[in-house]
């Protein structure tokens, strides 16, 4: 009788996923194989909490323990000071970003600022996008597109996904850059290509409205999937991925809803494990499309 109720209970699950032939369960037990993998990966990678490697082997060197991480933003400030003068370009960073950006203490232009500008000039990715958010939102600065972009260019090519996702908004945006799809496009594959889960949500909306490339439902879900996953849980960013990519599933079938969610995961695992390659591979779709819309 137990065999009968795995039975029932596997052929439920099958209709469940819309799978009802043996090559529908064979893709299933492939997406299962791929997820769990992903899984495995991710949460060594750190992305589910796991162990990192750091953890897991002594002899490994630990990422220091920033005062901002664990204190107050008055007592992070004074822990702070000390580093950022000695050159440390994260605790100059951190300074920077707490003195313009904390929710408790009186924004100080000046001094954030001068601490970003600092922490620039020695290649750090976080204070040069900080001082384009900056230029962005006219915020401490007189907002100016032109310098927003530069110093999200310089971001990016200090190697901030988050800076090429910045720049492919802008470029998608109505105003002095836009709209530009097509290096929007560009930019934010460059991010997917970093791991960035903004630039996934929007190739997969790229997808899904037929901006900049030919619309494809199947990309779309595929992008949208891995934005789900890479964004933090209980986040807006989360939420908004799962809506968008639940909306592009009601346009597939259930099994292209299981091809592209395997295409996600293996593209994810390629990313992940650094697979240049491979990744690119996974990859080639968005590319050639890219490349025949400049035509």
């Amino acid at each position: 009788m137990e065999d009968n109720a795995e039975a029932m209970q596997a052929a439920s699950e099958d209709q469940m996923f819309g799978f009802g032939t043996p090559r529908e369960s064979k893709l299933r037990k492939s997406f299962i194989a791929s997820a769990t993998a992903v899984a495995v990966l991710m949460a060594g990678a750190g992305y589910l909490g796991g162990v990192t490697p750091a953890e897991a082997d002594p002899a490994q060197p630990v990422e220091p323990i920033y005062p901002y991480e664990t204190a107050d933003d008055l007592s992070a400030l004074t822990l702070l000071r000390p580093l950022a003068e000695a050159g440390d370009a994260k605790a100059q960073f951190l300074l920077g970003h707490l003195s313009i950006y904390s929710g408790v203490l009186k924004p100080d232009c000046n001094a954030g600022l001068t601490w970003l500008l600092r922490a620039s000039q020695t290649q750090n990715a976080e204070a040069a996008l900080d001082i384009g958010r900056l230029y962005e939102e006219g915020r401490c600065v007189s907002p100016s597109q032109t310098s927003s972009l530069a110093w999200f260019l310089q971001a990016a090519q200090y190697g901030s996904a988050a800076a090429a996702s910045a720049i492919g908004e802008l470029y998608l945006g109505p105003e002095e850059f836009g709209p530009d799809e097509q290096k929007a496009f560009f930019w934010f594959l460059k991010g997917v290509r970093l791991i960035d889960p903004n630039a996934c949500f929007y190739i997969g909306l790229m997808y899904a409205e037929g901006l900049g490339v030919p619309r494809n439902n199947l990309e779309a879900f595929k992008f949208l999937e891995l934005s789900f996953h890479l964004s933090a849980i209980f986040s807006s960013e989360r939420d908004r991925a799962m809506i968008a990519r639940d909306r592009v599933r009601e346009a597939i079938t259930p099994a292209e809803v299981l091809s592209a969610t395997s295409d996600a995961h293996w593209l994810l695992m390629a990313l992940l494990q650094h697979h240049k390659r491979e990744a690119d591979q996974l990859l080639r779709i968005a590319t050639s499309q890219n490349a025949l819309s400049r035509r």
